[in-house]
């Protein structure tokens, strides 16, 4: 996930996050200062998404690694 913007809004540990991917699903947990916005992206498919916000809470998104550039479905 990449951070949009300018980095120095982000605290650093959210600057770069990047995590495995199983059976087309990945988690994320941890604390947020306030809601943060990201891309998804999967560079070993040249896939990269639309802004995401993520907020307090739990939430699902949803991404189609086959439509770069399409915006996410979030359910929060």
């Amino acid at each position: 996930m990449s951070v949009v913007g300018d980095t120095s809004y982000y605290p650093p540990e959210l600057r770069n996050i990047t995590v495995p991917i199983y059976g087309g699903i990945f988690q994320i947990k941890g604390q947020l200062p306030n809601p943060v916005a990201f891309t998804v992206d999967n560079h070993a498919k040249a896939y990269f998404s639309r802004m995401i916000v993520v907020q307090e809470g739990t939430q699902s998104v949803t991404n189609n690694i086959n439509a770069t550039g399409e915006m996410p479905s979030i359910d929060n």
